[in-house]
Order: C-alpha cells, then structure tokens, then sequence
C-alpha cells in the first residue's frame, strides 16, 4: 500500500513535467513562426504624395534596405494580406538567413508597365536601397504607354492626379481559385503569344526596361531582377507560346544583365502549373515557394560573388561586391525542366484578366 502512495505521488510531478514539455514544444514553434513573420505593405494607390512619404520613411529606415518594385506579379495579387506577399516572404526569409535586420519596401502596383516602373525606381533610388527587386514582365514588351500617368510626376513638384488601385479585398473573388477551376477558352481567340514579341529600338516599354537595367545597374543598389514563372500548361493547352522567340528574349535579356552587372534570375518555368491562379499569377503556395527560390539564389549568389551583407543606414559604391570582383556573367538562373502536366478541373467563371503576361 505504502509502495502504491509513494507511486501516485511520483508520478504527478512527472505527469506535470511532461505537460510542460509538450506544451513547450507545441509552443516553441509557434513563437518562432510569430518572430519570424515579417509585414512588408503594399502600397494602397499610386499616389505621388503617398510614394514621397514612403521614400522618406526608407531614406530613415536602418538595417539591409529591400525595395521591391514590378507589376501585379510582385505585388502578389492572388494573396488576400500583405503578409502573404513576396516582399514579405522573401525579407522574412533574408532576415532568418542572413541574421540582419531587413527593411522591405514594396512599390509594386498592378498594371505596372516598364513605361511606368523606371520613373516609379529611378525617384525610389534616392532612398539607397542595398538591393533592388524586380520583375522583368517582358508581357508588357509592346504594349504601348504608360498606365499610370501619375508616377510621371514623381519628383516634378507637381502633385499629379493619382489613378486608383483597387485594393485586396475589391480583386474578382475568382483570382483566388486555382487556374484549373477556371474557363479560360477565350484566350484561344487572343492571338498573342509569349515569345512573339519583337525588340524594337521604338517601342517605349523595351526603351524602358533597358533604362532600368541602366539605372539600377549605375546606382549603389545592387539588382535583382527575375523573370517570373509562367504557367507552362496553360500556354501551351491554348498554343499561346512561341518557344523560339522566348529564348531569343531571354538571351537579350540575359546580356543586358551582363553589360548592367544586374542579377538576373529566370525562373519561367521554375515553378509547378497547380500553383497558379492563371497564366501568371501565383497561388499563395506559388508565391512562398519563389520567395524560397529567390532567398536561395541570392544566396547562392552571394557565395559565388562575396557579397557582403551590410546593415549601414546608406550603401557606399560597390558595397555588395567588396570581397571578389564581378564574374564575367553575372549569376543568372538557367531554366529548370518544365512543368506541362495539364490539371484536369470544371470551368467555374470566365476569368477577367488580361492577356498572359500582362496584369489586368
């Protein structure tokens, strides 16, 4: 009997501990997703008194300065929050894998055309941001101007007329569904097609793209640029790729890099077709797996080139670069096999997008 109490009374500060343990390890993991989240905002409209407060506020900031510049691919239209976006991913990830403070900032805006993107950087630039990231959308590669007329105004002193940008909850409810639930039969009748484009000297969109290679490439940034996924089953179900002229594309592409010393990236079929919600839009899941591939690359890049990871308020010349000199082809990510398994799926709504590659 004596043996039985001296049992019962062992074992309740062991069940005790046990409680504790489990609840410790349940509750380690949870804490350390909580530190480790990172909210990167989005910017609520394109207007010019709105991005001037956003410069200041990065001209201030401390720590690796992040800015994220592109299209509706980079703003990551598919993800409901700005927690689920890729600058938020990504300077979650670079703050976790080089043990600094990061400092992202996300000028992105949907329908950002190249036209409008180089005066949107090249007025972000006097912030001097360590690096910069871009998405090089050659969807927009002959598409005529500007869609945003008031980041021409930037730095003009003139307030310009700010165009509205619907904000998250106000995109079609049927952006978020994956791409195979969707009828996208209209696209047969678009005519377009991905790598049909033509590089001319006259076309102000290539005019401006080259000048942001320029800029970026000239500035004390360090650029990283991508080409970013496509969804490979879903042009070629609807014969909308013209696989000769992309590649010619993306040789330009890549010695404009070269000449820029740009980072550049290409992730076109890099990433599986069941994690898009059209022909370029990805999925929440899509959208953390290119923030673990560029968080990757960049590292990657860093051990090939000794790029110095440097938490001053303000980038000096060269900066990134201080330990090895440039190689003579900056680190460019040669495609990876392609995903073209088709995904079998009932249409559900027409989607009301714009032509691949081109955000609506």
């Amino acid at each position: 009997m004596g043996e039985r109490r001296r049992w019962q009374a062992a074992r309740c500060p062991l069940a005790a501990l046990l409680v504790v343990l489990l609840v410790g390890a349940w509750a380690a993991p949870a804490k350390a997703a909580q530190e480790s989240a990172v909210t990167v905002p989005r910017l609520a409209s394109d207007d010019p008194v709105l991005i001037a407060r956003v410069r200041d506020h990065l001209a201030g900031a401390r720590g690796l300065k992040v800015l994220y510049a592109g299209d509706s691919l980079v703003y990551s239209s598919a993800s409901r929050s700005d927690e689920g976006t890729l600058a938020s991913r990504l300077t979650a990830r670079l703050q976790r894998q080089w043990g600094v403070r990061i400092n992202g900032c996300d000028v992105s805006l949907p329908s950002c055309t190249c036209a409008d993107a180089e005066p949107l950087i090249a007025f972000m630039l006097a912030a001097h941001p360590h690096l910069v990231v871009y998405d090089v959308n050659i969807g927009w590669l002959g598409s005529g101007g500007a869609q945003h007329p008031a980041l021409h105004m930037l730095g003009s002193g003139s307030p310009g007329t700010p165009v509205a940008v619907l904000s998250v909850p106000e995109f079609p409810a049927e952006l978020y569904l994956p791409w195979y639930r969707k009828d996208f039969s209209q696209l047969e009748q678009h005519g377009g097609r991905l790598g049909a484009q033509v590089l001319r000297e006259e076309d102000v969109q290539w005019q401006s793209l080259q000048r942001i290679f320029a800029l970026v490439g000239a500035s004390a940034a360090q650029g990283v640029f991508f080409l970013p996924p496509r969804n490979r089953a879903l042009y070629e179900r609807y014969d909308l790729l013209d696989e000769e002229g992309l590649d010619r594309i993306r040789a330009r592409l890549a010695r404009l890099a070269d000449e820029t010393g740009v980072l550049l990236f290409d992730y076109t079929w890099a990433i599986d077709d069941t994690l898009f919600v059209d022909p370029v839009h990805l999925a929440p899941a899509g959208i953390a797996r290119l923030a673990g591939m560029l968080g990757r690359d960049l590292e990657r890049a860093r051990a090939v080139m000794g790029m110095a990871v440097l938490t001053s308020s303000r980038p000096q010349p060269n900066r990134l670069l201080p330990c090895l000199p440039l190689p003579a082809r900056p680190f460019f990510r040669q495609p990876q096999a392609a995903f073209a398994r088709p995904v079998q799926g009932g249409a559900v709504s027409p989607e009301r997008s714009a032509a691949p590659g081109v955000m609506p």
